[in-house]
């Protein structure tokens, strides 16, 4: 007998009637974790010329509709194949990155190092010296790129995020409803989004906080809004 394919589209399957939503958010750890494969579609890359390869093609990924949107970080990590829709047909994203891993792709050119520096809050003289180290030291050339979400690209579905690196990525992402962020990054934390949809406000981030258990001092530091709760005035309130 034939095997049925299940279809999981974030629009269709996610409804905007309140009880049924709560329920399809709690499932979407399972269903990217479990699924066979993810496929990116993005217009942006869809358009994205064939000849580019390496660099060229990260920088389009990072700087992406899909990469800027909150909820396309849990594909982005939980996903155990991660392909992308391009004109030619499906990509694996970690084959996109042969020649930067080789250290076969051409040097990045001075007006996209100017990008990259703009995206990832580097001086321009930062990311010029991190390119060419990556030339010399290709093995180790994404982690040496340190582009905030995509420093570890060769491990992209690592589940084994610290709230630190989370944190980092929720920096450049945007969500149409801000107070979905925690119910978007408990599943990546080991936190238990089923007691978070049915909380709001305060708290479901004082529940979101005592069930991580810890608090990077990185993040207490960084200026985000915080909590008005006593014992609990340090924390952020929110990261996007």
């Amino acid at each position: 007998a034939q095997v049925p394919w299940y279809l999981w589209i974030d629009a269709l399957c996610i409804p905007a009637d309140s009880r049924v939503r709560k329920m399809a958010i709690t499932k979407m750890r399972q269903v990217y974790s479990e699924a066979s494969m993810t496929i990116v579609l993005d217009n942006g890359l869809y358009s994205t010329p064939e000849n580019l390869t390496g660099f060229s093609i990260m920088f389009r990924l990072m700087t992406c509709a899909w990469s800027r949107r909150l909820w396309t970080l849990q594909e982005a990590i939980l996903s155990k194949s991660l392909y992308i829709l391009f004109p030619a047909g499906l990509a694996e994203v970690s084959s996109l990155f042969r020649d930067v891993l080789d250290g076969t792709d051409e040097p990045i050119d001075d007006e996209r190092l100017h990008g990259l520096s703009q995206l990832t809050g580097l001086s321009f003289d930062e990311v010029q010296r991190l390119d060419q180290s990556c030339r010399t030291r290709p093995s180790n050339s994404i982690e040496t790129l340190m582009l905030r979400e995509f420093r570890s690209l060769p491990s992209l579905t690592n589940v084994e995020f610290r709230m630190k690196q989370v944190s980092q990525m929720l920096c450049l992402r945007d969500s149409s409803r801000p107070e979905d962020e925690l119910l978007a990054i408990a599943p990546l934390l080991g936190v238990d989004v089923s007691q978070l949809v049915h909380m709001s406000g305060e708290d479901r981030v004082k529940n979101f906080w005592l069930q991580l258990g810890t608090v990077p001092k990185d993040v207490v530091l960084l200026e985000y809004p915080k909590l008005s709760t006593p014992g609990f005035r340090c924390l952020p309130r929110a990261m996007l």
